[in-house]
């Protein structure tokens, strides 16, 4: 078969939903999710809507937190991506 018929086929699941940004900022947030891992989960939630990515990325800090300590001491706690709206609102 070719790759645009794989691709137009299911398998055995209907996709989720599409979650808002706003949503998906604050379910990351919820989670106690900062810096890249609340980035990685606002993204996955927003292009998926599968709140399983969440589990996903608490796991990732936990273990980047756990196997790495000092990374910590290089983290800001963002949680928030108002620093990439700064960043490219003059970018058009």
């Amino acid at each position: 078969p070719s790759a645009q018929d794989v691709a137009d086929v299911q398998v055995g699941f209907e996709p989720l939903p599409a979650v808002s940004r706003y949503e998906a900022e604050q379910i990351c947030k919820d989670a106690k999710l900062f810096d890249f891992y609340f980035d990685s989960c606002v993204f996955d939630l927003m292009s998926t809507g599968d709140q399983n990515f969440t589990l996903s990325a608490i796991s990732s800090l936990m273990d980047v937190l756990k196997l790495h300590p000092s990374v910590a001491r290089t983290m800001v706690n963002r949680t928030s991506l108002d620093t990439y709206d700064k960043q490219y609102a003059n970018s058009s």
